[in-house]
């Protein structure tokens, strides 16, 4: 098997250059983009991430054998961030460690991809940049939900991906899996990467008449992801679930949450079931490069179009683009290494994260963002074979995605937080109730609030992730009880908004919709028309009802 050198860089001399200049760069960006984000106020918070932070200060988290270190990284993380004084609210201590490990990440794909598999400096952090502002990399970048834990393994994975297509040995084999399984003990759908990727390319060398590097890829693979998630997880089993048993254990949902919510989860195996799973995996691999949560909104939710929202379509049509010449001019060169590579590391990955995709059936960032990487080992890779004319078109295209992406990643970082929570305590005090959807934004400003008591909210996802729509008799009870003591009760984001907007089409799977909710409010004398309190809009009913 030939290995491949970028042009300019035949000699040994200017092999060590080159290696100077990508460390250098590699450094550049994980010390740049990590002081940078750390010092910045960043807005953006995730109803999960609030979840889990206050998991964390009260001792409340769990071993989870899907994502086995990402809780203890955490509460360990959070307990530390809080004795040295660092002077954020949990959740933000949180975003310190996303942004640690997602500037870790960029530096070692700069270093140990890039300079590998593009032809120059240039290219390389060309290709970085599009990993950095990948859409779902940006946000869970930032992001209190701490998924971005994984991705410092996962690049080390297509490091020792590159060196092995290089110069093919077993223990580079066994280092790919020992990488692969450290991710995997994060985010446990990371098995299928190593198992995609150790069953593509032993084919491959099936195919190219070299059965004995094919098993001793498989074999290398293998027992690196045994050695590490699989003994680690075995160990775990034998501690935390001793009584119930590994494979049961391994199995099982553990991530705490209400039986009836986590059973929305998982593939329909109906024709009509398979084919929503198959479109959340598309859509949810298609926001990765470019959010188009915008577009989606506004056809679903019959809205008029905004130039923000013309300016998202030209940006992701532009990134898929990209992506299109880039694959095209791999398939073109395939007998070359530097495509080849390409080739089996981008199928491997895509095929692993939407076979995971359709069978959890969901559209979340934490499911896609991984898919960074391997695009922009294509991205990079792109620059060794594609033709002068395809770079120049290339570099064209991405600009545009780069731009929209750094915007909104801006825009996530200047969320006025600190300010709707102001103005929501202001409209909401003197109110006995607050009756709202749930798992939306206004959830997590609730947490921010101060002397806000849980007992004065209602959550229709909380009731719904309890009982049946039977439930709803709970919310009559509590309006009522409210209204007899002389108290108020404030009405959120259940009129005037759209009936497939999140949570509510999510809700309307577990029984509850607008139009049961609403009739429960409805016979109460509550306001005919909503105020408006920034963008949620909110009804009132007067006290003295018995």
């Amino acid at each position: 098997m030939s290995s491949f050198v970028p042009p300019g860089s035949d000699t040994s001399m200017s092999r060590s250059a080159r290696s100077g200049s990508d460390l250098i760069d590699a450094l550049i960006w994980f010390a740049v983009s990590a002081l940078i984000l750390s010092l910045v106020p960043i807005g953006f918070v995730s109803g999960d991430g609030i979840a889990q932070s206050a998991a964390y200060a009260r001792g409340g988290w769990h071993w989870n054998p899907n994502h086995l270190l990402l809780e203890p990284l955490g509460a360990w993380w959070q307990g530390t961030m809080t004795r040295i004084g660092l002077q954020r609210q949990q959740p933000d201590q949180l975003k310190v460690l996303s942004i640690v490990a997602g500037a870790a990440t960029i530096g070692i794909f700069r270093f140990g991809v890039a300079a590998r598999v593009a032809t120059g400096r240039l290219a390389a952090n060309y290709a970085t940049a599009w990993v950095a502002l990948a859409s779902g990399f940006s946000r869970l970048w930032i992001s209190d939900e701490t998924h971005m834990a994984q991705m410092p393994a996962l690049a080390l994975f297509a490091t020792s991906f590159i060196a092995y297509m290089r110069s093919p040995s077993l223990l580079r084999a066994v280092a790919i899996g020992v990488f692969a399984g450290l991710s995997s003990l994060f985010f446990i759908s990371n098995v299928l990467v190593a198992v995609c990727a150790a069953s593509f390319v032993s084919v491959w060398h099936f195919y190219a008449a070299e059965p004995k590097r094919a098993v001793q890829f498989f074999a290398g693979v293998a027992i690196g992801t045994m050695a590490t998630a699989g003994l680690c997880l075995i160990a775990a089993s034998t501690v935390v679930a001793s009584d119930q048993g590994l494979l049961s254990w391994l199995t099982s949902y553990s991530g705490g949450g209400d039986s009836r919510v986590t059973g929305v989860y998982g593939a329909d195996l109906t024709v009509r079931g398979l084919a929503v799973s198959a479109a959340r995996a598309v859509y949810g691999s298609s926001s990765s490069v470019v959010d188009i949560s915008p577009v989606v909104e506004i056809v679903r939710d019959d809205l008029a179009w905004s130039a923000r929202a013309v300016t998202n379509v030209a940006a992701y049509l532009a990134a898929a683009l990209a992506l299109l010449v880039a694959s095209i001019a791999a398939w073109q060169n395939r007998r070359s290494p530097p495509a080849r590579t390409a080739l089996l590391l981008v199928v491997s990955w895509v095929v692993a994260t939407l076979a995971f995709a359709v069978f959890w059936n969901n559209s979340d960032d934490q499911f896609f963002f991984q898919l960074a990487l391997p695009l922009g080992t294509l991205i990079a890779s792109a620059h060794h074979y594609a033709s002068p004319s395809r770079r120049r078109l290339l570099a064209s295209l991405a600009l545009l995605p780069l731009a929209f992406n750094a915007f909104a990643m801006a825009a996530l970082i200047r969320y006025p937080r600190q300010e709707r929570v102001a103005m929501l305590e202001r409209a909401l005090d003197g109110a006995g109730l607050v009756v709202y959807p749930g798992m939306d934004e206004l959830h997590q400003l609730f947490f921010f609030m101060k002397d806000d008591a849980p007992d004065r909210r209602l959550a229709i996802t909380s009731l719904a992730a309890q009982r049946p729509a039977a439930g709803l008799l709970q919310l009559e009870d509590r309006v009522r009880s409210t209204l007899s003591k002389g108290q108020r009760v404030d009405v959120i984001e259940v009129f005037d908004v759209p009936r497939n907007r999140n949570p509510w089409k999510f809700l309307r799977d577990l029984g509850y919709t607008q139009d049961n909710v609403s009739a429960i409010i409805h016979r109460f004398p509550v306001a005919t028309t909503s105020s408006k309190v920034g963008p949620f809009s909110v009804r009132s009913i007067p006290p003295g009802i018995r």
